[in-house]
């Protein structure tokens, strides 16, 4: 069975270096040599057991002057493969991808009442007999799987808890990590969504040259997460709704002006006038304007508080209105105006759009593995 097991023998450095050029490759040893500041000797002696496991190869020559072409190291797209379950309120992203996180092979599932744990592991079951029926005849073979979901998720044990707003009761307090495991056979790990999108941002995205990012997405809750010179600040329980229950005016919180779940309860019956956002939410312009600028307010905080200079803003709010986008866009400009020094980069939907928590649930599977 795929498991780790496949990587016990490598050094901790090895395991460090195949990280390395994952992020940064393809790569020269003489790059790579002067970079991390080890021996060619050394890095030759890290380099075999890569090589030796297919986890690595040389893609091309390129010319040096006065030598012969140094070969060019990087990552092997088709040896081995992740897959990445996005657990969202409105829907589940199932992808598969290979070490170079390039998606293969892709579907979608609806989250609604009906949804339920078992359900879930016959899509994914089905989802693996189909990548294995298509990659019979090659590579890549799948080493596990990686779970981004909505919070709270207990940092403990890895149960999923009481996700607010979930459509599904059947996901309380249910240790879904183990449960997938069991069920498919494969090395499964959990953390939260929000989280796991930064660090695909972060270290493959548009947040990579920047040093304190903030990922936001807005859809039936408002879900974030922040990265500081890299590293992702830790939520209790996973929980992702920080920025969500800033207090603003009146008593209300950004959520209860901008998500979903708030907008809906006061949709103008006359849809001909509204945009409608996931087939089901007809909202006036009036009401995208207030809610992106009451949402703006506690943004430019935000960004002052932890002095911010990549947002990257997501969700179908988002993505399927450009009054919201735009409107909260211009007035948290005009709110940061009485903080020149900050200067802020936004992203609408990042690198990765609706795919970053999927990819980023793959690449923390990658990371558990090389623990």
């Amino acid at each position: 069975m795929p498991s780790s097991q496949y990587f016990t023998s490598l050094s901790k450095e090895s395991k460090n270096l195949f990280l390395f050029i994952q992020k940064k490759g393809p790569l020269t040893k003489k790059f790579i040599s002067e970079t991390l500041n080890i021996k060619l000797t050394t890095l030759n002696r890290l380099l075999k057991p890569l090589f030796e496991l297919n986890l690595l190869q040389v893609t091309d020559y390129i010319s040096q002057t006065g030598g012969r072409p140094s070969g060019l190291i990087d990552v092997n797209p088709m040896h081995y493969g992740f897959i990445g379950l996005d657990i969202s309120r409105l829907y589940m992203n199932i992808i598969f991808t290979n070490l170079k996180l390039d998606i293969l092979h892709q579907t979608q599932l609806t989250v609604d009442s009906s949804m339920t744990p078992r359900r879930l592991i016959q899509e994914l079951n089905q989802f693996i007999q189909d990548i294995q029926q298509t990659y019979k005849t090659s590579h890549p073979e799948l080493l596990g799987i990686g779970i981004g979901c909505v919070g709270p998720i207990d940092e403990d044990t890895g149960y999923l808890l009481h996700p607010e707003r979930f459509p599904s009761s059947h996901f309380d307090h249910i240790d879904l990590r183990v449960t997938i495991a069991n069920a498919t056979g494969f090395d499964t790990y959990i953390a939260s969504g929000s989280q796991l999108a930064l660090l695909a941002e972060v270290t493959f995205g548009v947040g990579k040259d920047h040093n304190h990012v903030a990922y936001i997405n807005l859809g039936e809750g408002i879900r974030n997460s922040t990265a500081i010179h890299g590293n992702l600040l830790s939520m209790h329980d996973s929980h992702e709704d920080a920025f969500s229950k800033m207090q603003l005016t009146h008593n209300k919180t950004i959520d209860d002006y901008a998500s979903l779940f708030s907008l809906r309860k006061t949709c103008s019956t006359n849809t001909k006038k509204a945009h409608t956002i996931i087939s089901t939410t007809p909202l006036l312009n009036d009401q995208l304007i207030n809610a992106a600028e009451m949402t703006a307010i506690g943004l430019s905080n935000y960004i002052r508080l932890l002095s911010l200079d990549c947002v990257i803003l997501s969700g179908p709010m988002i993505k399927e209105s450009n009054l919201f986008y735009e409107t909260l866009y211009d007035k948290t400009l005009e709110y940061l105006k009485s903080t020149p020094h900050l200067h802020v980069s936004f992203s609408r939907g990042g690198s990765f759009d609706h795919n970053s928590i999927a990819l980023g649930s793959a690449y923390h599977l990658g990371l558990q593995l090389f623990l």
